[in-house]
């Protein structure tokens, strides 16, 4: 990660709470505005199909789109104004009410 990890584990920690406790709440791939915006979080969806390999990752023999994603853009120190374009790629098993995490780092 750009800047380090140690700038981020708190917010990486937060969001991953916020997605592990209120994500089945929600389905993602539909809701994913309506849920940030509750939780005062930032994320969206990748709007650029030619990108979506990149994000593409296998769990357990299958291939799986970690299209949504929450954006890391401050690190947690004070006075870092440095704004950054991290993020954390997931994908929302709706059935298994499971969430799998594809990638957390640069932007893709």
């Amino acid at each position: 990660m750009d800047g380090g990890l140690a700038l981020f584990a708190k917010e990486i920690i937060r969001h991953l709470g916020i997605l592990n406790d209120n994500a089945t709440d929600y389905e993602l791939r539909t809701r994913l505005d309506s849920f940030c915006k509750k939780h005062k979080i930032e994320g969206s969806l990748e709007g650029n199909i030619d990108k979506k390999k990149d994000f593409t990752f296998e769990f357990s023999n299958q291939r799986v789109c970690c299209e949504p994603h929450l954006k890391l853009k401050t690190a947690n120190t004070a006075g870092n104004t440095h704004r950054y374009e991290h993020r954390i790629y997931f994908y929302q098993d709706i059935e298994g009410g499971k969430i799998l995490i594809g990638h957390i780092g640069v932007h893709l």
